[in-house]
Formats: structure tokens, sequence, C-alpha cells
């Protein structure tokens, strides 16, 4: 039997405060089984959207058929042609540990640009990080700076990118509460100025103190796809 196929429509222009993604009754998984149930979804430039759920509720998922990495097995995605970058979790990016911080940010840079680090890529590494004030940590070991630190290394490789929208998942897991509060200020000024940001946490405090948009997934009895609903923070 033919596995039913979503729709993915992509427009050419994206102005400050548009839309720059619709979903509509879509559903994201892999396979023929679906994970997440998005009914309503917008994404919006100059705000933030906080995605909320148990462990094992298809976060990572929604997350993925934001970012396009993968399609829905049904319903609508419109998409804006916006410049998006992925900022993984930390925890899982060990291999990077002998690295210089610019090395680190750089290869994130790299990756989403797709192609060979050059000069001006190098230029717009080192001014974002002065400008998230990790200047003087760039010839540092990756491994030796503390979790906000590193945290913020892989954020200034995505920013150096120049995206519109900006994918973090769970980028606090692990750090203290200092560090935590310095991220969230982050988060919301790269939103003041016009970013639109797409953040999972498991924790609702820090999503109340970033979020301006959440959206919860609430998983569903017999093996059915999460349920997502959408709304301001509680």
């Amino acid at each position: 039997m033919r596995r039913p196929s979503g729709r993915v429509y992509n427009r050419p222009r994206l102005r400050q405060n548009d839309v720059v993604i619709t979903l509509k009754d879509a559903k994201f998984g892999y396979a023929s089984r679906a994970v997440v149930h998005v009914r309503a979804l917008e994404i919006r430039a100059g705000r933030c959207l906080g995605i909320y759920g148990p462990n094992g509720a298809g976060k990572t998922t929604l997350l993925k058929g934001i970012a396009g990495q993968i399609k829905p097995i049904s319903g609508e995605v419109t998409r804006e042609a916006v410049r998006a970058a992925w900022v993984p979790q930390r925890q899982g990016l060990d291999a990077l540990w002998p690295m210089a911080a610019f090395d680190v940010a750089a290869l994130t840079l790299s990756a989403h640009r797709r192609l060979g680090l050059m000069g001006a890529a190098k230029h717009d590494v080192r001014a974002m990080l002065a400008a998230l004030n990790l200047g003087s940590f760039a010839n540092k070991p990756f491994q030796k700076l503390s979790g906000g630190q590193q945290q913020r290394v892989l954020i200034a490789g995505a920013l150096a990118a120049k995206p519109q929208l900006l994918l973090l998942d769970e980028p606090t897991d692990g750090l203290d509460a200092q560090a935590t509060d310095d991220l969230l200020a982050l988060i919301r000024a790269q939103v003041a100025a016009g970013l639109a940001v797409v953040i999972i946490s498991h924790d609702t405090h820090e999503l109340k103190a970033v979020a301006d948009d959440m959206a919860v997934l609430t998983p569903q009895a017999d093996d059915a796809p999460s349920v997502v609903t959408t709304g301001a923070p509680a």
C-alpha cells in the first residue's frame, strides 16, 4: 500500500515579522509510523517558539520536521525560503572536545553553509565569537570551557551563518543557573533582532522566560502520535 505523502510548499520571500513556517494537520515520524501530530502551528520572525513535552514524546522529531530534515507523512508544511541553523545537544558532541573553540564554531558554520571554510567565513566566526564575549577563548580547547561557554560557542557558529531561523535542542541542559540565565538572555536578544527561534526544553520556567509561544506535546494511548497543542506560555 502506498504511503501518503505530505506536501511542502516553498515561497520565495521573507519579510520582517512574517510567518516563516506554517504546519497544518501535519504528522511527522519515521517510515510509516507517525510520532507527532500538529494540527496547526505558525513560526514567525521575531518570536520564540518553545517546545515542551515528556521524554519520548517526539520533541526532537517535531524539531526535525520544522527544520525540514524529515518530510511530513501527511498534512502540509508551508515554509519561506529561509536560512536555518540547528544547534544540537551539547552532550552528543564529545568528539569535538580536543578541538579549539574557534574550530568548533567554524565546523558548526561550515556544516550550515555546506562548503569549506574560507577567509570570509573565518572572519564571520571570529566576529561572532567576539560579539558573544568569547573572542579571548577562540584558541582555548573546547573541553576546557565551561558548559555555558561551550553552548555559546556552538550558537556563535550557527549565528555566523546569518540564519533567519535558529533551532535549539535543549541548549540549557547541564548548565548552572547563571549560565542558563545568560544563554536565555542571548536568545531573547536574537529574537528582538528579528530572528525566528525554536527551542526545546524540559523546564517550563525557562520556556516562560524565553518563549513567546508554546507547542506542548501530549502522548496518546495505543501508540498513537503525540498531539501538539499551541498557545501562549502558561
